[in-house]
């Protein structure tokens, strides 16, 4: 139930969470395959545990309302049935 669960669900998600922060300091997060796009990885790290100033900056991002980021926005939403209207 943990791996594939729809929406509905994801209130419990955040009971495993919570569980898994109180088990042990030495967890950051949660890594898992995406269910909506399963060749990537979707990642929530605890905020108490890693703070911005450990992450780095490896790409800088681009903005998606226009240009480039906006084509793979739409892209992304064509590939999830989402109309985009101008």
């Amino acid at each position: 139930m943990l791996i594939e669960t729809e929406n509905r669900e994801y209130r419990r998600t955040v009971l495993w969470a919570r569980a898994l922060h109180a088990c042990s300091e030495r967890i950051d997060g949660l890594v898992w395959v995406s269910r909506q796009h399963d060749t990537s990885l979707a990642l929530v790290l605890f905020g108490d545990r890693v703070l911005r100033e450990h992450l780095e900056v490896v790409e800088m991002p681009i903005p998606l309302f226009d240009g480039p980021g906006f084509e793979i926005v739409r892209f992304a939403a064509e590939l999830a049935g989402i109309s985009i209207l101008d």
